[in-house]
């Protein structure tokens, strides 16, 4: 009402549903957005300060001023979580030699895990 911040109307929107992942917290983003003057004039002062911003909301903001830094942004967290997915399937892995696969092959066996 004073015109200290900017608004959209709501057609004006690009509305995003971003997934919740560590990468994506809002925490995070405020931080790493807090020098952009563009975005802040659409924000509220106080989700750059101790108060967080909804979610949905600071996300639909930076999906309509930045639509290709959010894509990326998910691209990259995606890129990121599924690294670390194959990281962890890796590591449960059971490896184990040829002459063993052959031997267990010839004869019936069940595995059960607890």
């Amino acid at each position: 009402m004073k015109n200290e911040k900017r608004i959209f109307k709501i057609c004006d929107i690009n509305h995003i549903v971003v997934p919740r992942l560590d990468e994506l917290s809002v925490q995070k983003m405020t931080e790493m957005m807090r020098d952009d003057q563009e975005l802040r004039s659409y924000l509220p002062d106080e989700y750059f300060k101790q108060k967080t911003a909804d979610r949905t909301y600071f996300f639909n903001i930076l999906n309509t001023l930045y639509p290709e830094y959010v894509q990326k942004l998910l691209f990259h967290a995606h890129k990121q979580r599924t690294g670390m997915e194959q990281e962890q399937q890796q590591e449960q892995t059971i490896e184990m030699h040829e002459d063993w696969v052959d031997l267990l092959s010839q004869v019936p066996f069940y595995s059960k895990s607890k």
